[in-house]
């Protein structure tokens, strides 16, 4: 009589283990699948932003037309700061080839690798102006 009380107990340990281990491997996929999405998102935002800045220089470019080379620095949410405190980088590279005024404008982060985020080529026709 003992020995059949011995057996359910034993079935049941073993089946509520397997559920167990069941949901453990079903919330270890959620939870990387959460982590994967927020850096999707993260990278995104920041892809949507530095997109942002980048067309801004590009309208004050075709309305100024500016000859200089420009850097600006901004900081993790994308507000002008100083060089110090930059976490992204404007560049404005210009160059002015017969009637035709160009320019690269550059949204990259400011690290040893200079990871690129967007680049835009503008170009500006100048006539009777050169």
């Amino acid at each position: 009589m003992s020995r059949s009380g011995f057996s359910k107990s034993h079935t049941f340990m073993m089946e509520f283990i397997i559920v167990v281990l069941f949901f453990s491997i079903c919330a270890a996929t959620c939870i990387m699948a959460f982590a994967k999405a927020d850096a999707v998102s993260k990278g995104s935002r920041e892809l949507n932003r530095g997109m942002l800045i980048a067309q801004s220089a590009a309208e004050t470019f075709k309305a100024y037309g500016a000859t200089d080379q420009a850097l600006a620095y901004y900081d993790a949410d994308f507000k002008p700061c100083e060089a110090a405190d930059g976490v992204y980088i404007l560049e404005v590279q210009c160059d002015l080839k017969s009637e035709m005024k160009q320019a690269v404008i550059t949204v990259s982060k400011n690290t040893n690798a200079a990871e690129e985020i967007c680049k835009l080529e503008v170009k500006k026709y100048l006539p009777g102006e050169v």
